[in-house]
């Protein structure tokens, strides 16, 4: 099994790279693998997940798909609703 670590900045760029991050550490093994084949390499993968670029439409549909609509196309324009994997109080889920 191989440890993946994510580089996060300290402030949060953007809505869609915080339901990124907080998605992807709740899949399974794998699955990092499989988005790293989608966005075209590890270096865009990171890339997105730490908010450094926003995707375009056509990327963030794909992502979209792929994380089954956990990250909506709009998100990535849109300013963090928190930080990284703040739980909302009111219903015990990640603030989306």
């Amino acid at each position: 099994m191989t440890t993946v670590k994510m580089h996060l900045p300290a402030v949060v760029p953007n809505e869609g790279a915080r339901l990124l991050a907080a998605w992807m550490v709740a899949q399974p093994v794998g699955t990092y693998r499989r988005f790293v084949q989608r966005v075209g390499g590890v270096i865009m993968a990171d890339r997105l997940i730490a908010g450094e670029v926003r995707p375009g439409l056509d990327l963030a549909f794909s992502i979209y798909a792929f994380t089954s609509s956990a990250v909506m196309i709009a998100s990535w324009g849109r300013p963090a609703k928190g930080w990284w994997f703040d739980i909302a109080p009111e219903t015990g889920k990640l603030a989306a």
